[in-house]
């Protein structure tokens, strides 16, 4: 196998370990007090984001964007619009 592919397989394997470390790394070098829900939230995002990449990595042919993805980059979206907006009037 190649190592590429060995690449793809272990981020959908370790999908969920890898992105519990991303969110607690995020929050500890930001110092951030998030609620636990928040975390979890955010985990769980990222264990879709990185799940769809090992397994876009791992297909050939037409990728297909999961629409729990899309929603969620529509939901970023927004906040951060709605936080540039209060950080604008302050």
């Amino acid at each position: 196998m190649s190592s590429f592919k060995d690449f793809s397989r272990y981020i959908s394997d370790n999908a969920e370990s890898l992105s519990a470390e991303v969110v607690e790394s995020v929050v500890q070098e930001m110092n951030l007090n998030i609620p636990e829900w928040e975390k979890e939230r955010a985990a769980g995002m990222y264990i879709q984001l990185l799940e769809f990449f090992g397994q876009a990595l791992l297909e050939s042919g037409q990728i297909e964007v999961p629409d729990a993805l899309i929603e969620w980059s529509k939901k970023m979206r927004k906040c951060k619009s709605l936080r540039m907006g209060l950080f604008q009037r302050l």
